[in-house]
């Protein structure tokens, strides 16, 4: 069943797991998700990014696929939403969950927008994420002035979170749920990653919402056991997902002498599958309900 985000973190929180949140780009990959839930019995965080161009086509094949396994509790989350009226169409389409990513602005406007959506978002029972430093790496959640989205390494842009910042974020906003930059960044990492524990463990101490990694892939499996076991409710990862896609259909293409298109996508879903199986067992998130 679809449910509100909060719903399923919370249980997280109180029985010291993560959820992985999973990037989906169309109605075979939450098909997927949804597979592999069920297979684990585990609780699911769908992530649908601002870069997905028919973002309502997703909230009716999540309603489709809730229909299929309406055991399997998931929330369906806007992920790096832009703005105020993203926000609004996604609730309007049946999202039960948006994170409105304001965390390259300076703190106070950060706050005032953040404020708005967790109003108009409450209001109509979905849960809000906000973020506050800012995790690096790809700069899809700030389109141009022609709606163009940057693809690009932002290599400096990183700013991490302090446990002083995060505290007041939170009672100033009211958001539900908060992501920290603890020295992960999203896509490949392009320099040696910094993981800062200590940091997550002040962060933890300070606030009482469950706290999000953005950032997982390539993190390393020991790293990102140890960001579950420092408090760590919803890790977001999909770049290693994406490239176990792509390696198992281009190995079919390799292999196959006549190669059918829908039998290279059902291969590279099946490697999305696989290694989002993975990172479920790995997060401690199987047989959750």
């Amino acid at each position: 069943m679809l449910v509100n985000m909060t719903k399923i973190l919370e249980h997280a929180v109180e029985n010291h797991y993560a959820v992985a949140a999973v990037n989906v780009w169309n109605g075979e990959s939450v098909q997927k998700c949804y597979e592999a839930a069920s297979e684990l019995r585990a609780p699911m965080i769908i992530n649908v990014s601002g870069f997905v161009k028919d973002m309502e086509w997703i909230a009716g094949a999540a309603k489709y696929w809730e229909r299929k396994y309406p055991e399997v509790p998931v929330a369906l989350n806007l992920d790096h939403g832009f703005d105020f009226d993203m926000a609004a169409r996604m609730i309007h389409y049946g999202y039960t969950s948006v994170m409105i990513d304001k965390s390259s602005l300076p703190f106070e406007e950060n706050v005032r927008q953040t404020k708005e959506v967790v109003k108009m978002a409450h209001a109509a029972g979905v849960s809000v994420e906000g973020e506050i430093g800012h995790v690096g790496g790809l700069g899809f959640c700030a389109p141009d002035e022609n709606g163009n989205i940057n693809f690009s390494y932002e290599e400096d842009s990183e700013e991490l979170t302090t446990p002083e910042d995060a505290a007041e974020y939170l009672k100033q906003t009211g958001v539900d749920c908060v992501a920290v930059a603890v020295g992960t960044t999203h896509g490949v990492y392009k320099k040696e990653p910094k993981m800062d524990f200590d940091r997550l463990a002040a962060i933890k101490a300070a606030v009482d919402k469950p706290l999000v990694l953005h950032g997982a892939s390539y993190s390393g499996d020991e790293n990102l056991k140890r960001f579950v076991e420092g408090g760590i409710a919803k890790i977001n990862i999909f770049s290693e997902l994406a490239e176990e896609a792509l390696n198992y259909s281009q190995n079919y293409l390799k292999e196959d002498d006549s190669p059918k298109i829908f039998l290279m996508e059902e291969q590279g879903l099946k490697g999305y599958k696989e290694k989002m199986i993975h990172f479920m067992k790995l997060f401690g998130q199987t047989n959750r309900y």
